[in-house]
């Protein structure tokens, strides 16, 4: 491959600038492909899926155009000309591999929902990796209506959403399976004591500050902690130290859990015991490893067990913060035993999300699918 040295995307790139730094940073492949069984979709959202088939029976698509193979680009030039080269480029691509088998674990990508027009011998595989809010679904519905979807295998976080699922999609088979990078994540680490985990949702960038519930949130806890004889580890979703700025709101120092890998966060989550997040997926993967975890402000849910229980009360989460109620919900959590929080998961999470460690339930399944499974996740089955 080519490697061209990348150019930062900044908010305020215009669309052209934009297409300038994407040409730019892509990379460019010359090998020439050839048939293989499995094709996963989005390359760059590969890394769990990559391992489960050997090299010589899988091979990537990339959907951000941060990679292109120069040999079907001259190909699709040759045949189709410029015109809907996109699309084209897509057409020759796959027709070159040739894969029976379909995967991805972007199941929020609209295009994958249409992929059969392509070939419509092969088999579509969605692995579920995110929580899903009400414009998500909106989205998903309105996509596979226009599209008249189909995917044959959708492996979902668990019974709640494979039920929300069905509901959409027409002759798909649904598997509970977890979430694929929660459940690969099999490293032991030391749980720290005396000290409250708070995983964070800011991303830098310019012009941009922590949000104001953020903020609140962490000053109450900054004072809960103190006043109880903890620590206060903040996991960052930034990997540069000088970011680190953006907490100088706080009046005492803190430990801080840098993203220095894509799976940092669950580092943090299997060396804490109890943390506080706002609403985003690592919160729900805490507690599908029976983690002590306080939602903070979560946004309106979409399966129908976790709708009845936004609509009324739950105590994996506050709706509104206010000191008293924090402290309250903070305190359950201290003092809840193992079986008493398991009580509570059983009552107010109802396997949202289950955990498999090694992800075995999958490989399992796609096994029988009939996909290649490498020697490495054979030992699974």
């Amino acid at each position: 491959m080519l490697f061209i040295k990348k150019l930062p995307f900044y908010e305020k790139d215009s669309i052209f600038i934009r297409n300038i730094k994407t040409f730019v940073n892509l990379e460019l492949s010359f090998k020439s492909l050839k048939n293989k069984p499995v094709m996963i979709y989005d390359g760059r959202y590969s890394r769990y899926l990559s391992d489960m088939f050997e090299e010589k029976d899988r091979e990537f698509f990339y959907i951000r155009k941060e990679n292109f193979n120069f040999l079907i680009i001259l190909k699709t030039l040759f045949k189709n000309g410029f015109k809907n080269f996109m699309q084209n480029y897509r057409k020759n691509y796959f027709d070159a591999v040739n894969p029976k088998f379909f995967i991805t674990m972007n199941d929020k990508f609209k295009e994958f929902y249409n992929i059969k027009k392509f070939k419509e011998s092969m088999k579509t595989i969605v692995i579920q990796s995110g929580t899903y809010y009400p414009s998500d679904l909106n989205i998903l519905e309105e996509v596979v209506e226009k599209n008249n979807g189909v995917i044959d295998y959708y492996f979902t976080f668990g019974d709640q959403y494979s039920h929300l699922f069905k509901k959409l999609f027409k002759n798909t088979f649904f598997f509970k399976s977890g979430s694929l990078r929660n459940n690969n994540y099999i490293k032991e680490h030391p749980i720290k004591k005396k000290t409250i985990l708070y995983i964070s949702v800011f991303k830098p960038g310019k012009g941009k500050k922590i949000s104001e519930n953020e903020e609140i949130t962490l000053k109450l806890l900054e004072n809960f902690c103190q006043k109880n004889n903890m620590s206060l580890t903040i996991s960052t979703r930034f990997r540069n130290k000088k970011d680190l700025k953006h907490y100088n709101f706080l009046n005492n120092k803190h430990d801080y859990e840098i993203k220095d890998k894509d799976d940092s966060v669950y580092k943090s989550i299997n060396s804490h015991e109890i943390m506080v997040s706002p609403d985003q997926t690592v919160a729900y993967e805490a507690l599908a490893l029976k983690k002590k975890v306080l939602i903070v402000n979560p946004v309106e849910k979409v399966t129908e067990f976790f709708r009845k229980k936004f609509n009324t009360s739950s105590r994996i989460w506050i709706k509104q913060i206010n000191k008293e109620k924090f402290y309250s919900s903070l305190n359950l959590l201290l003092s809840s035993s193992k079986d008493d929080w398991e009580k509570i998961l059983l009552e107010d999470f109802n396997d949202y999300i289950i955990y498999d460690p090694n992800s075995k339930k999958l490989i399992a399944q796609l096994n029988k699918i009939g996909l290649p499974i490498s020697k490495k996740y054979q030992k699974f089955l």
